[in-house]
């Protein structure tokens, strides 16, 4: 047996509002500003997953969001033994810094024609 086994996440609440404390932002807005969406990071029985990022609130649903895999060819007992000391892991994952894009070089002059030029000759 290769115990099949599914983890499903439902939702988030009691999310906080604010990243800095300010009380000059609407809620929500700061952490849209300054960090990723939210999602949810599980470990269980050696396996990992995430759902799908979701947009800041105080209450987040998440749909279809379950993962089935095999645990393994391990017993019943030894299974119990592992969810009893081991357990699931869920980080809800809400302050990751949205990654900083790169910068790009502002075009110089006379750059403008040559770049049409490759794409004329294209």
């Amino acid at each position: 047996s290769l115990n099949p086994t599914a983890v499903t996440v439902l939702h988030a609440d009691g999310m906080p509002a604010t990243y800095s404390g300010t009380p000059f932002k609407a809620p929500y807005t700061e952490l849209a500003e300054r960090c990723a969406p939210v999602h949810v990071v599980w470990r269980l029985l050696g396996q990992q997953g995430a759902t799908a990022p979701r947009s800041h609130a105080e209450e987040i649903v998440w749909r279809n969001e379950r993962k089935i895999f095999l645990a393994g060819d391990i017993g019943m007992d030894e299974m119990r033994r592992r969810l009893r000391e081991e357990g699931i892991t869920l980080e809800v994952r809400d302050r990751d810094p949205k990654p900083e894009l790169p910068e790009t070089a502002p075009i110089q002059e006379g750059e403008e024609g040559a770049m049409a030029e490759v794409a004329q000759s294209a």
